[in-house]
């Protein structure tokens, strides 16, 4: 993924940023190599989502920089961080993925600011089905409970499946709404998704 385009261009602001390169997702944890090698993608790193907020500090702390192993971007915080401190569950502070076309949500990969001891502990995950509406999703390793395990320190992933293989809802979308954390909401998160089959050739 090409991160120059996170970086602003207008009113001479660029030149106020600074790239501070981070190790490739090839020297990361293991968990998350097993899963390129298995030929699933974490979205936001590969190209194939955008990311939004209605719940940014500012403009040096958007969605944007939320990229999992993307290179912190000074002066911007290395995550996105939500409106404000608040650690009270409000369906206002959240992130989404959206998906130019359908894809296969397979699980999210998730970990803290990169540049401050701050990180969501429990999350609740929204998919928009496609051709669908929002739904919650239960977590399946929690006997279908809402609550996602997120971080316990800034740069370890927690991985999490959304599904059992072969049954990975294909979505539009998908939603991450921060329930607890660690100081302030923010995290670094993507959605690990598969890409559905092309048209069998004739």
């Amino acid at each position: 993924m090409d991160y120059r385009g996170l970086m602003p261009d207008a009113g001479g602001v660029k030149e106020r940023f600074t790239v501070v390169q981070a190790p490739s997702i090839a020297s990361q944890d293991e968990a998350l190599k097993s899963v390129l090698a298995a030929g699933f993608r974490p979205a936001f790193e590969f190209g194939l989502a955008n990311v939004w907020s209605p719940s940014e500090h500012n403009y040096d702390h958007r969605a944007v920089h939320c990229g999992l192993y993307a290179p912190r971007i000074e002066p911007a915080s290395h995550a996105w961080c939500a409106r404000d401190a608040t650690q009270t569950p409000d369906e206002r502070h959240y992130i989404q993925f959206n998906f130019a076309q359908p894809m296969f949500a397979m699980g999210i990969a998730t970990r803290g600011r990169g540049d401050e001891d701050q990180w969501v502990t429990v999350y609740h995950v929204m998919v928009k089905l496609a051709g669908g509406d929002w739904v919650k999703w239960r977590n399946p390793a929690a006997q279908g409970a809402l609550e996602f395990p997120g971080n316990r320190d800034r740069n370890s992933v927690q991985l999490n499946a959304l599904a059992a293989p072969g049954q990975a809802p294909l979505v539009n979308g998908v939603r991450l709404i921060p329930k607890a954390g660690q100081e302030w909401l923010s995290m670094r998160a993507d959605v690990i998704v598969q890409q559905p089959p092309g048209p069998r050739q004739q």
